[in-house]
């Protein structure tokens, strides 16, 4: 469940994409033209959707800890640092495929939906024994997928003594952000309007 929260971000990341495009709306209109660097704009922005995504998550964690009582020991700092880092990879993976030109915004978040229920998919989490099978027969999917990483992280909190997996798993989420930041980075800086 809070690996589906922290990816569900991926949709105000593709808002956030839309709302910085002169060419999708208005407001990216009057960011182009106004006089403070765009990029400066931009991770404002990005900032305040992780902050309010990962908001959004915190609330859904301690409901779960404390009004539920879901038995997540005493690890309530690394469970949340790892939710702050699947939403940070979340908002950029929103925001990168929100930058992918030629397609409506409504067709752009059907994508971050369908990645986010693909991935959810793949690691398990709607189907029992589904994390086995791409185990057996693709491991490299859990290297990737970011459901994967999340699940696996807050399982090795509960299962293993050492933290070994749960930095792996982080480092791997870190990785997947830093690279659709460079993807999206260099998208945001090779556009260019001839006339808005």
């Amino acid at each position: 469940l809070i690996a589906m929260n922290c990816l569900m971000g991926a949709t105000a990341g593709v808002a956030c994409a839309s709302n910085f495009k002169a060419d999708l709306s208005a407001l990216g209109a009057r960011r182009v033209i106004a006089s403070t660097n765009r990029l400066r704009i931009l991770f404002s922005d990005l900032a305040a959707y992780v902050t309010v995504q990962f908001v959004y998550t915190t609330f859904s964690v301690l409901y779960l800890m404390y009004v539920l009582k879901a038995p997540f020991g005493n690890h309530l700092g690394m469970i949340l640092l790892i939710a702050f880092l699947g939403n940070l990879l979340s908002v950029f993976l929103g925001f990168f495929i929100g930058l992918l030109g030629g397609m409506s915004e409504t067709l752009k978040e059907g994508i971050s939906v369908v990645f986010m229920l693909t991935s959810s998919f793949l690691s398990g989490l709607m189907l029992d024994g589904m994390y086995r099978i791409v185990d057996t027969y693709a491991p490299v999917v859990h290297l990737v997928n970011p459901a994967s990483l999340i699940v696996n992280a807050l399982r090795s909190l509960d299962i293993y003594d050492t933290y070994e997996i749960y930095v792996q798993c982080a480092a791997g989420l870190v990785a997947l952000t830093v690279l659709l930041g460079a993807g999206a980075y260099a998208m945001v800086r090779r556009e260019r309007y001839a006339s808005i």
